[in-house]
């Protein structure tokens, strides 16, 4: 996919104020040749993330000064004058000269690139007319009806690399990952994994080398494809999402009350990859997602900026094994599995509607030094017995347990014994297995059943060998046999 993108240098009529940063024009060295090179790097970024699948073409404008001052169009009441700033650039002489309406619509998205600081780099309440960064939509201005608002600077020594690609990803269709709660503040959900999320700030300077998107945001734009996997598989492979798009997958979950909206995905994250960005991130290793589309996929959400809010739950998380939300401390190694936790399981791994999934995900990772890791995964999804025993065996008086060990919590279960010849001895329902809750340390869901030697007319056995069978959910089955000696 090629955009080609008109970034328009916008300043305003000079006038100095305690609530905005500078008069209103640009830096003498804000250039074009220098903005030029900024959006080099914009361009290099989307590049990067979507393994060349996206190419941005941009052509940077002279500057056009607007006829108000930067108040005027930065004031909070409550929005910023988008649609005011966008309706005199397009009453601009010069600006129709250089593009009338023909030349316009070649472009496929608009930047308004303005002189001065945003104001989401401000401490709260301070410089108030500086135009806050955004993408909108709607503008009604007759061939400019939506435009990206980035800003040539940020205040506080951050710079604002990671602002305009931020807003960027709006206009390619993100939603924020972060939200704005209902005492106006802002409340981050996946942290600096996301450029979407506080992941804008990264980089010394501030913003100077933003996160990466998250897994989610490049799928919801198609520069990756995850690999759907499902039963029991070992040995899959991940190499670092900084520099392939093939090592992504995709993990559903049969047990939703929408399986084909609430699934997994999971990405390797190294901060020590050959990539340009994603250099900050809190640390490498395995990050898995936690997405429910009817959630993240919702357009009054995405418009409201409501998809990671939490109520019912968020569109979009990370399933973190050291149990701290990574939006509470904006992220760090303990959200990553690999070389500390190595198993993604119950509960983590349960759906939405709290039902045990059975997925278990192990981690281990290798040739993690220098530029180099590699990671695989055990995966099993699909239920399965995987022992099946009785003791003690031989019994001497009659009575014995029969363990039975599950890769995940079943539906159903039957229990039957017959003799060699094929008859009929024992049958009982899943209400005899005791389950004590806890899952073992190898990971399986052990069941017992003491078995107190009868058969099913409250007899007692004979001494003999006798062949007795599991079956789960209706399908799958195992065998064993069991000596009686009295």
């Amino acid at each position: 996919t090629t955009y080609n993108v008109l970034v328009v240098r916008v300043e305003f009529s000079p006038a100095s104020s305690a609530n905005q940063t500078g008069d209103g024009t640009f830096d003498g060295a804000t250039t074009k040749t220098v903005v030029e090179a900024f959006m080099d790097k914009v361009k290099d970024f989307y590049t990067e993330n979507s393994y060349g699948n996206l190419t941005i073409n941009y052509t940077v404008t002279n500057k056009y000064t607007l006829p108000q001052t930067m108040s005027v169009y930065g004031q909070d009441t409550p929005y910023d004058q988008y649609d005011v700033l966008v309706q005199d650039l397009a009453n601009h002489a010069s600006f129709i000269n250089d593009y009338p309406s023909a030349a316009l619509a070649t472009y496929d998205h608009i930047m308004i690139y303005h002189a001065g600081a945003g104001q989401e780099s401000n401490p709260k309440g301070v410089r108030t007319d500086d135009i806050w960064s955004a993408y909108v939509s709607n503008l009604g201005v007759t061939g400019i009806d939506d435009a990206t608002f980035v800003p040539e600077m940020e205040n506080q020594g951050a710079d604002p690399l990671g602002v305009i690609c931020h807003e960027y990803g709006h206009q390619l269709g993100l939603p924020d990952l972060y939200y704005v709660n209902d005492s106006n503040v802002q409340v981050s959900t996946i942290g600096n994994w996301s450029l979407m999320d506080n992941g804008v700030w990264l980089g010394a300077p501030q913003g100077s080398n933003p996160s990466h998107l998250d897994a989610w945001s490049k799928y919801d734009l198609r520069f990756i494809a995850p690999v759907e996997i499902s039963g029991t598989q070992s040995n899959i492979e991940l190499q670092p999402a900084e520099t392939s798009g093939n090592y992504f997958y995709k993990i559903s979950l049969p047990v939703a009350t929408d399986p084909g909206t609430e699934f997994f995905l999971v990405e390797f994250r190294y901060a020590q990859s050959t990539a340009t960005y994603d250099a900050y991130i809190p640390g490498s290793g395995v990050l898995v997602y936690h997405v429910d589309n009817t959630i993240a996929q919702d357009t009054t959400r995405r418009l409201n900026n409501t998809v990671n809010n939490g109520v019912p739950h968020r569109g979009v998380d990370i399933e973190e094994p050291d149990g701290t939300d990574s939006g509470d401390n904006f992220g760090d190694a303990g959200d990553v599995y690999g070389s500390g936790s190595t198993l993604f399981t119950d509960p983590l791994s349960r759906a939405y509607n709290g039902l045990e999934s059975g997925i278990t995900l192990s981690f281990s990772i290798s040739g993690a030094t220098g530029r180099m890791s590699s990671t695989s995964i055990d995966f099993e999804q699909n239920l399965s017995i995987r022992e099946l025993i009785s003791y003690p065996n031989p019994t001497y008086d009659g009575r014995a347990t029969i363990q039975v060990r599950l890769s995940r919590p079943y539906q159903t279960m039957e229990f039957f014994m017959y003799t060699l010849a094929g008859e009929k001895v024992k049958k009982a329902t899943d209400a005899v297995f005791v389950f004590d809750g806890l899952k073992s340390t190898d990971n399986n869901w052990v069941y017992e059943y003491s078995w107190n030697g009868t058969n099913d007319d409250d007899q007692d056995v004979a001494s003999g060998v006798y062949f007795y069978l599991i079956r789960i959910n209706d399908s799958e089955v195992k065998t064993n046999k069991l000596a009686v000696i009295k």
